[in-house]
């Protein structure tokens, strides 16, 4: 997925074919996407992986609620988005 940022090229962030676009130290940087990699199976990647899919899910409900929405609005950081900061209170607690 590419995120076009106003319209401006030079703002690209994301996957596009094989390549990555992203900020890093402060530069745009373009990758290639590696060819290949492993999944770690162990116990705790997966419990980790299934603690964060359930932290996004209640993220996703309590935005889809007007009012609970506000409330998060009221809390969040200036850059970050509700979604990331209902994740962020919720994953440490879970």
């Amino acid at each position: 997925m590419v995120i076009l940022h106003e319209i401006n090229i030079a703002a690209l962030t994301g996957k596009a074919g094989d390549f990555v676009y992203k900020n890093y130290n402060g530069k745009k940087v373009i990758c290639q996407k590696p060819s290949s990699y492993r999944i770690n199976y162990g116990s705790a990647a997966v419990e980790e992986r299934n603690k964060f899919s359930v932290t996004a899910h209640l993220s996703k409900a309590i935005s889809s609620l007007q009012y609970l929405k506000l409330i998060w609005n009221s809390i969040k950081k200036p850059r970050n988005s509700i979604h990331h900061t209902i994740c962020k209170y919720n994953y440490k607690e879970s």
